[in-house]
Formats: C-alpha cells, sequence, structure tokens
C-alpha cells in the first residue's frame, strides 16, 4: 500500500516542491514586513529549497509556542538538544555556543504544500501580535 501511495505522490513531487517554496517565499515575506524580530530562514542566491520545515528564529521562544497553540497553531522544535550535549557523545571538551544558543530560538511553523495565503496570513498575524 506505501508504494501505490508513494508512486501517485512520485508524480505530484515537481509540483509540491514548487508549492513549497512558494509558501516558503510568502511565509518570509510576510514576516520581515510584519515581524522584523524574527529571523526567518536564509536561502543563498541560485540555491532553493524544499522547505521540509520553516525555522524561525525568536527569542522567546517557549512562551510563543504557548501563545500559538492556544490559538490552534501547531509548532515543533525538532533539534532541541545540541548534538554536544547528546548522551552519546557529551563531553565538556566541546564548546559549542552558537548551536547551543540557536537550540534555544528554533522552532518550526506549520508548512505543507497545500497552506493557503489566508492560513499564512493568520499565522504571521498571530506571531506579529504575540512577537514582542
Amino acid at each position: 500500500i506505501q508504494a501505490a501511495i508513494l508512486l501517485v505522490k512520485f508524480g505530484l513531487f515537481k509540483k509540491e516542491v514548487e508549492a513549497r517554496q512558494l509558501v516558503g517565499a510568502e511565509y518570509s515575506e510576510l514576516l520581515r514586513e510584519n515581524c522584523p524580530e524574527i529571523i526567518t530562514p536564509f536561502i543563498e542566491k541560485n540555491n532553493t529549497s524544499v522547505y521540509a520545515q520553516y525555522t524561525i528564529q525568536v527569542k522567546n521562544r517557549d512562551e510563543l509556542q504557548r501563545l500559538l497553540k492556544n490559538e490552534g497553531i501547531p509548532t515543533a522544535v525538532h533539534y532541541p538538544v545540541c548534538l554536544n550535549q547528546q548522551p552519546a557523545i557529551k563531553t565538556s571538551e566541546f564548546n559549542l555556543p552558537v548551536s547551543e544558543s540557536l537550540a534555544n530560538k528554533v522552532m518550526s511553523l506549520p508548512m505543507h504544500p497545500y497552506l493557503k495565503d489566508s492560513d499564512l496570513t493568520f499565522i504571521s498575524n498571530k506571531l506579529k501580535q504575540f512577537a514582542w
């Protein structure tokens, strides 16, 4: 069954990647306009992203996540613990201050190729309201 589903999805792959890129670009534009304190993903010139996640950086992540959840907007933190702090390799030999700082600031917003402009506007308006 999974193979049958994936065969259908494979035919949609190019369109879904393009749609994700449009959603990511719209998120970035709305957030840059409405929430300059939020750091959006940076894509180098002449590069693209499939936006498996749309991850932003904020100073007040935990509080912002709670407020967004109350508004019905799910968020996720995909890598809350830095590599040097993982139990398997935790050691005092590694000092990764940038990684450790980012682990406390990053969160991913809802992301899929079928997000509507109205969804993106709603999310960005809530971020504008809450991201102080």
